[in-house]
């Protein structure tokens, strides 16, 4: 779940155990394609916020969740086991209008997961994303051809997605209530019945060549946006 601590936590602790193991990695994050480049080169040099605003500037003005302040760790995080000498890209994978033009054939879905196909073919490493959970199912929501989700159109590699599990708490998201106006904001959010999952743990189960499962948090604490006003 965008907007929480403890998903950007759990994406930390995957990570950090594969930078420990020295396996190649690839880190994808849902920012828009044509900041990838900028992104990547943020991660392999002296890391600072306004370095990182920069860098991103669509993403971290998108405050839906995902230019979250617990992101922004992430990415310091990154940063310094780059520097330590991690064999570690960052990539982003979301639809990028500026690159493609809107095209009733092809879905945001497919278009992400042909990115992301991108960034795993003819490699060796652990491809690691962290995306909203909309993005995630397996298999996808419906069988129509236009939709779905990009999880389930990823062809070059099996794919293990998880979701969150938690007992509720808060994150900061865009949100209506009872058909109110869309705002962004913390958010009041319920367990989502998952109380059978010890906390911090994750279950898996197979879905033909794929795995899906949930990764179980306890409560959840909001994260507000890294940059709350334009720079």
């Amino acid at each position: 779940m965008h907007g929480t601590n403890e998903s950007q936590q759990l994406v930390q602790s995957i990570l950090c155990e594969l930078v420990a193991r020295d396996v190649p990695i690839r880190f994808g994050v849902e920012a828009e394609r044509d900041q990838s480049d900028s992104l990547n080169n943020l991660t392999k040099s002296d890391f600072t916020p306004q370095k990182a605003y920069a860098a991103a500037p669509k993403m971290w003005d998108s405050h839906d969740g995902r230019s979250s302040e617990a992101a922004l760790r992430s990415l310091v995080q990154v940063s310094a086991w780059r520097t330590a000498g991690a064999d570690l890209e960052v990539f982003a994978f979301d639809f990028a209008p500026s690159e493609y033009p809107i095209d009733l054939e092809r879905s945001r879905h497919a278009t992400m997961a042909a990115m992301v196909d991108q960034a795993a073919k003819d490699f060796e490493g652990a491809v690691i994303l962290i995306a909203g959970g909309y993005h995630t199912p397996v298999p996808r929501l419906t069988m129509e051809p236009q939709s779905g989700s990009m999880a389930d159109m990823l062809t070059v590699r099996p794919v293990v997605s998880l979701s969150m599990a938690h007992d509720g708490g808060e994150a900061f998201v865009t949100y209506s209530k009872n058909g109110s106006k869309v705002t962004t904001g913390i958010l009041e959010v319920l367990e989502n019945h998952q109380r059978e999952y010890s906390s911090w743990t994750v279950n898996l189960s197979s879905h033909g060549v794929h795995y899906r499962g949930v990764y179980s948090t306890g409560f959840i604490t909001a994260s507000p946006p890294a940059f709350p006003t334009e720079h």
